[in-house]
């Protein structure tokens, strides 16, 4: 059997999941259905981790473009959002034909990170994994951060609270990494902002578990800290060594081959598959 999910371990050592949004006005949510097809599954039949960011990444950007502040706008003031951290926790994940439902709200700013909560639901309403996201606003010229409330301004009220409870982790050095797996950066893998998108950096921490792992589970937990760019060509080497203090974890690092830049830095807690 697979775990249940747990909506007060959904933040692994956050500590919970952040408030939700009731007594805020309609637009600071956005749900949007979706429905798993047969290139959303994994080698089980059940929809792939990868598939399941792809659908929280289209509900904000969607969500973004309804609240005036998505990419396509800010681009025309040379700044864009990326990626910075994730937390993401799932219990079960649904099969091929299923509908699920994702809600997302922005819930707070922390320093230079807008965080932005995420809700799956499945067809019968009841919530199988969640996710938080902390997103840098960068200007695409000098590619450096930009101060969120200076430059939404009369927006900044979207983010009511400076430091809440459950923002993504911050993960440590991952030390003694066993002998990696090497990519190179498709174009396929590049994405409005010119660079790598965040599910290629995913789906290399993936491909670079041991078989084994990957044939007897899934992914119930995953922690990713973005921490620099990939581009068009590079090569990168996704390695990877299980976590000493967590039996069943892996800890995952992804670094450009040529001068050995950290790119992403994860963790990965797995669960069976069950009978």
């Amino acid at each position: 059997m697979e775990e249940q999910y747990d909506p007060n371990a959904a933040y692994g050592r956050n500590g919970g999941a952040p408030a939700d949004i009731a007594g805020r006005n309609a637009r600071s949510e956005l749900t949007e259905e979706y429905e798993i097809h047969s290139y959303e599954m994994d080698s089980v039949g059940r929809m792939s981790v990868i598939s399941l960011c792809n659908m929280f990444q289209d509900a904000a950007g969607k969500h973004a473009g309804v609240l005036g502040v998505s990419v396509h706008e800010l681009l025309k003031d040379n700044c864009t959002w990326m990626l910075s951290r994730l937390s993401l926790n799932v219990g079960r994940y649904p099969m091929w034909g299923e509908k699920i439902k994702v809600k997302t709200w922005p819930f707070g700013i922390d320093r230079l990170f807008a965080l932005r909560a995420f809700s799956f639901m499945d067809g019968g309403g009841k919530t199988f994994g969640d996710a938080v996201t902390a997103w840098l606003l960068i200007n695409t010229k000098t590619r450096r951060p930009v101060r969120i409330r200076k430059y939404l301004k009369e927006r900044s009220s979207l983010f009511d609270e400076e430091v809440p409870d459950g923002a993504p982790v911050k993960i440590d050095d991952v030390e003694d990494c066993e002998s990696g797996r090497p990519f190179t950066v498709r174009y396929s893998d590049i994405d409005v902002n010119q660079h790598v998108n965040t599910t290629s950096y995913i789906e290399w921490m993936i491909e670079g578990a041991p078989r084994d792992v990957l044939e007897s589970g899934s992914v119930g937990h995953l922690d990713v800290n973005f921490l620099s760019e990939a581009f068009y060509g590079d090569r990168v080497i996704s390695a990877c060594s299980p976590d000493k203090e967590a039996p069943g974890t892996l800890l995952h690092s992804i670094r450009r081959e040529r001068d050995g830049s950290e790119l992403t830095r994860g963790r990965t807690e797995w669960q069976s598959y069950g009978d």
